[in-house]
């Protein structure tokens, strides 16, 4: 089954995690948490199974989910989108082309 791994490094990354995957047209699971070795991180895992909707539309969500995201915790907060091909994404600098590419690997 074809699926887009989100591992999300952060203070309260979990709650990030549970946020993302209540946008709408999203559909997924939080995989595992685990504390980062060496270092006070804590880094979730998680997978979109599926979307519903225009990918355009659900990239804008994520990009606009991410800079919220960030701005609500403290310190270093990172989120990395992998697609099933290996294409990766730290939404960062990513822009919605570059997360709707991640996306359409699921269609």
């Amino acid at each position: 089954m074809a699926a887009i791994r989100i591992t999300i490094d952060g203070e309260d990354s979990e709650s990030a995690a549970q946020e993302l995957l209540t946008l709408p047209g999203l559909s997924g699971k939080v995989l595992e948490e685990r504390d980062a070795k060496k270092t006070d991180l804590l880094t979730t895992v998680a997978s979109i199974i599926t979307i519903v909707g225009g990918t355009v539309t659900i990239a804008e969500q994520i990009r606009q989910w991410y800079q919220e995201a960030k701005q609500k915790r403290p310190g270093n907060f990172d989120v990395l989108l992998e697609g099933e091909e290996g294409k990766r994404v730290l939404l960062e600098d990513a822009t919605v082309e570059e997360i709707v590419q991640i996306l359409q690997s699921l269609r």
